[in-house]
């Protein structure tokens, strides 16, 4: 008996061997490049086929794949455009929630590449009607923004030694959000606070979503008119405090990226990230294909500039058209954003896009660690000219002594921070 795993693997294969055999077909019919592309360093993905010649690129998407999946053909056809025209021909049903077709429209409403997008049934190829600015922004307004701080309010007595002890331990950091109030250590979360009908539920240890065996779930306790009493707050306390050493011993491993950003969040000043306005966490924000994104962190500066921060540690070829995404968002809703902080208007918006190396420790001056996707180039460079973005090379986030180095405005990474995977 197959086990399930390779059974869907072997299904893929069959499925996306077969549409091979037609994706030429469906190039051809709609004008595009029939000739197989490939280019060495680059891997191409499996789940679709790329043609090309001398004055396009074709990108074909097999049927049946997932939402997310399908989206990735305008970030890997950026990339290898090239000065080229964009030819992408997604299908019209794929699995998940989420409309991949619609979030390319939006997307390249604001990208200087060269785009024409149909859609197939596997057998038949049409053309989509691109959006301009104006439409694809208005499919990202929302009625009212969702980001901001949980504010316990009438119940926040009840927590208040708990709360005070939490702030006060140099190795938590807290990370609110709108839904809870959370602390961290280096990225983990091991305290958490959040309304529950009438009264308070507190998580304390490490915040496992599901039952691992030597992993329990971490303890929850429910306050209905009453604080924590001695004995639960010392139990609490000595959860979170096993969490501690149990993280800071290397037990714990993986959450890189929140451990960069909770590193960020603590030593914000430092890195020039001081102001008048609090830095928001995990700011919700409309997807361009539906559902929601959230923005790692959202920051208005006291000269008016609201910057969008996208952390990023390893490859990830999303991470561009993500800050794209952010952007448009934040156009689309810049009075509420206005409001949200307070100010007449945005002088500008900035995509800052934060990376840096796994080890959270070394130079990159003098290392050789690649810290952003080896497609990201291109796709930088694929930005309209009026999005304002800066790569920033963050250092040291696993250490107290974090160093935030700005490449300079659409200044895009020379090597050795970008390399070719082979």
């Amino acid at each position: 008996m197959i086990e399930p795993l390779k059974l869907s693997r072997w299904r893929a294969h069959e499925r996306r061997s077969e549409f091979d055999a037609t994706a030429r077909a469906l190039a051809g019919a709609a004008s595009l490049p029939t000739r197989p592309y490939k280019k060495t360093g680059f891997p191409l993905p499996a789940w679709a086929s790329f043609y090309a010649d001398d004055r396009a690129l074709a990108v074909l998407v097999c049927p049946g794949e997932q939402w997310r999946t399908v989206e990735k053909a305008l970030a890997y056809g950026i990339a290898h455009a090239q000065g080229r025209k964009l030819g992408l021909v997604m299908p019209e049903h794929w699995q998940g929630k989420g409309d991949p077709v619609q979030a390319t429209l939006v997307r390249a409403a604001f990208l200087r590449t060269d785009i024409q997008l149909w859609t197939h049934d596997g057998n038949t190829a049409r053309p989509c009607r691109l959006l301009n600015p104006r439409e694809a922004c208005r499919l990202l307004r929302e009625g009212a923004l969702r980001g901001g701080e949980l504010d316990l309010k009438d119940l926040a007595w009840q927590v208040t030694d708990l709360e005070n002890w939490a702030d006060s331990q140099p190795d938590l950091t807290a990370c609110h959000e709108k839904s809870h109030r959370t602390w961290r250590c280096q990225g983990l979360i091991l305290l958490s606070i959040q309304r529950r009908g009438k009264g308070l539920l507190v998580k304390s240890g490490v915040h496992y979503s599901k039952q691992i065996r030597g992993k329990p779930l971490p303890d929850s306790l429910s306050l209905i008119g009453q604080s924590l009493n001695p004995a639960e707050l010392s139990k609490v306390r000595a959860r979170v405090q096993a969490g501690i050493i149990d993280k800071q011993s290397g037990h714990s491993q993986g959450y890189r990226e929140h451990w960069m950003q909770a590193t960020l969040a603590r030593y914000a000043t430092e890195i020039g990230w001081s102001g008048s306005y609090r830095l928001e966490r995990e700011f919700p924000a409309k997807r361009p294909g539906g559902g929601t994104a959230y923005i790692d962190f959202l920051r208005m500066d006291d000269s008016g500039i609201l910057h969008i921060i996208e952390t990023k540690i390893g490859h990830d070829e999303m991470l561009v058209l993500q800050g794209l995404d952010y952007w448009i968002w934040a156009q689309a809703n810049a009075k509420l954003l206005a409001d949200h902080f307070k100010v007449p208007a945005a002088r500008l918006v900035r995509v800052d896009y934060v990376v840096g190396p796994k080890d959270g420790k070394q130079d990159l001056a003098r290392g050789k660690q690649a810290v952003l996707s080896p497609y990201a180039p291109a796709q930088l460079e694929a930005l309209d000219n009026e999005i304002d973005w800066q790569v920033h090379l963050c250092t040291g986030w696993a250490t107290s002594s974090p160093v935030m180095t700005p490449l300079g405005a659409r200044t895009v990474p020379p090597a050795p921070y970008v390399r070719h995977r082979t």
